[in-house]
């Protein structure tokens, strides 16, 4: 049984989770404000804080506001080993679409982070509506989250900028400066939203914490892992993963439109203060990665182009070529003219002779400084990954 003060904080808590429910708002918004928001943020609508409880994008794109409620209340309950009871609040979950990487280098599917005060354990489900609901994963780590302090223009993807800094805010981590052999081994990584969306994998040499819960990132690595190195917004979200937690999600299940709820562990699916997040997992981490290392060689009949593969996993080592994925290889030329498309052609071979007669018809009065060429390989469902750009007039 409680005791009287006991049964007065449970009381206020209780009314305070109801309130919660009537006062929720929903709110037409754009699809580039939409961009803006992830499930958990908070905001202030009215002058009220609120929580982001989940987003609709549809053809009419909402959010769905949760006030937020007071903290955590913790009841001085004491059963028999002397230990503090407290009730806690799921504050975030994000479902990142992220390429292999780590240990489990072969695994593409949906990165599953999430945080709550006091952490003891999230569970992830998904499925077609609340009645199919399945077990999907559990974190069992709460993820640093927060978001960038700056903006930084689009960037070389793999290439050390040692110059380079990032600043940051961030909560529930804390980051470290680390050696270069560290870094290249998988160290010092942040998941960062990109202007269009996608997450980058930024790699870090040096960290500085530059006031509470501030931190100016030195020597980057971007567009680590098969992510793109685009622009980057000031006010986006950072998201530092403790452990790389997979979804289990099916072949099957790409492309398709899912519900994904989060739920502190041991309640269930219908777990109290659940979030819920609507979305379709589209394999971003599955395309294929850009080709490197590009060379443009002019010869009596035309323009000789090579370059090396680059496979999703197992290509590490230089004494091999890296490996074929189901024995499979195919690439994607397109030859431009600004954004003007002149030709597009697939070989089978990392190879290409770009003969004197067609650049002649291409490009009747030359190459400039807007001709270019990008080359991405494909993989056996036809999907185009990441393109390796190069100018023509070099």
């Amino acid at each position: 049984s409680l005791s009287a003060a006991q049964a007065r904080a449970f009381a206020r808590r209780t009314l305070s989770e109801a309130r919660r429910v009537r006062e929720a708002v929903t709110l037409d918004v754009g699809p580039l404000e939409l961009l803006r928001f992830e499930a958990g943020d908070g905001v202030r609508f009215d002058g009220r804080p609120y929580r982001v409880a989940s987003i609709e994008d549809a053809e009419r794109p909402t959010l769905s506001l949760a006030p937020v409620s007071e903290p955590a209340v913790v009841i001085p309950y004491e059963p028999s080993g002397g230990t503090t009871v407290s009730r806690a609040l799921l504050t975030g979950f994000w479902l990142l679409d992220l390429p292999p990487f780590g240990a489990d280098e072969r695994n593409g599917r949906p990165v599953l982070a999430a945080t709550a005060v006091p952490f003891s354990g999230v569970d992830i489900y998904a499925g077609t509506s609340a009645s199919t609901l399945t077990l999907r994963g559990r974190v069992d780590q709460a993820a640093g989250v927060g978001m960038t302090l700056q903006s930084l223009p689009a960037g070389q993807v793999a290439k050390w900028n040692r110059p380079a800094c990032l600043d940051i805010y961030l909560e529930n981590a804390t980051l470290q400066t680390r050696s270069e052999a560290d870094v290249l081994s998988g160290e010092n990584f942040i998941c960062v939203r990109g202007a269009g969306g996608e997450w980058e994998i930024i790699q870090f040499l040096r960290a500085q914490m530059i006031a509470p819960r501030q931190w100016r990132l030195g020597g980057l690595l971007r567009g680590q892992w098969g992510t793109q190195a685009q622009p980057i917004d000031e006010g986006v979200s950072v998201i530092v993963l403790p452990e790389v937690v997979r979804a289990d999600v099916s072949d099957a299940e790409h492309g398709l439109p899912r519900l994904w709820r989060a739920g502190l562990s041991g309640f269930g699916a219908q777990a109290e203060g659940a979030i819920d997040i609507e979305t379709v997992w589209t394999g971003i981490g599955l395309r294929p990665r850009a080709p490197v290392h590009g060379r443009i060689r002019r010869e009596a009949e035309g323009l000789h182009f090579r370059w090396i593969r680059c496979a999703r996993y197992g290509g590490d080592s230089l004494d091999y070529e890296p490996p074929l994925e189901d024995g499979y290889e195919a690439y994607r030329l397109r030859f431009y003219q600004g954004t003007d498309l002149r030709r597009e052609v697939e070989v089978t071979q990392s190879a290409f002779i770009y003969g004197s007669d067609a650049i002649a018809a291409d490009y009747p009065v030359g190459f400039d400084g807007l001709s270019r060429v990008e080359i991405a390989q494909k993989d056996p469902t036809s999907r185009v990954g990441l393109a390796l750009e190069m100018s023509l007039s070099a």
